[in-house]
């Protein structure tokens, strides 16, 4: 596929805990498509004097996360645009944001991860308010937990639903073009399992932002 055929964009939003194993996973995918990643930073705040005001934890751990997202993507040379958006304390607004910001920069696709049940970036009402309201593909990537093996583990959980992510990952009209070679689930493995290129910097820096986050 010509990578300039046309412009894809891949949506990675996020709210809360940074977690580098979902930005490695997101920036391979995107690496995978040809597209660039949007990453987004949803802080909620409550208004005072006429304005929204967030929290400082929050802005903190947006800021987190918008770097470690530039840091990957530079490190694996993946095109990125980054966001901040300041909306109202309820779920229906902060999704809202979030289709508006898709057909503004014209996404064809919204990353969503989960481990164990639980969120991962975003809480489970928000992944579940995504899946409903935001209009693109939808993809959701379950990672496995990390108490336990993490090939068996990934094996597991992604068994279930790799037959329906491999379909919208091919589908013709979402957008996004994978190699007919790879899945998702091989990109879920290679991160997993650390063999996706890296190096001790990188080791270095994923320590730091779990330590911040």
């Amino acid at each position: 596929m010509n990578k300039n055929q046309f412009s894809t964009r891949l949506l990675l939003p996020f709210t809360h805990g940074v977690d580098t194993e979902a930005l490695d996973v997101a920036i391979q995918l995107a690496k995978a498509c040809h597209t660039t990643l949007v990453a987004v930073a949803v802080l909620r705040g409550k208004a005072k004097r006429n304005r929204l005001e967030p929290r400082l934890e929050d802005i903190m751990q947006a800021q987190d996360f918008l770097e470690a997202a530039r840091w990957k993507a530079a490190r694996y040379r993946v095109d990125i645009e980054r966001f901040e958006i300041v909306t109202t304390d309820v779920t229906t607004d902060m999704v809202g944001s979030l289709d508006v910001l898709t057909k503004q920069r014209s996404c064809n696709g919204v990353a969503l991860f989960v481990r164990g049940g639980k969120g991962v970036l975003l809480s489970n009402d928000e992944i579940l308010a995504c899946l409903e309201q935001v209009d693109c593909t939808r993809y959701l990537v379950h990672l496995p937990a990390q108490t336990s093996p993490l090939f068996d583990a990934l094996c597991r959980r992604l068994i279930r639903c790799s037959s329906w992510l491999s379909t919208r990952l091919f589908s013709a009209d979402s957008g996004l073009a994978v190699p007919p070679s790879l899945e998702l689930s091989e990109i879920v493995r290679q991160v997993v399992n650390g063999e996706e290129e890296g190096s001790e910097e990188d080791i270095i820096e994923d320590q730091r932002i779990c330590n911040n986050g």
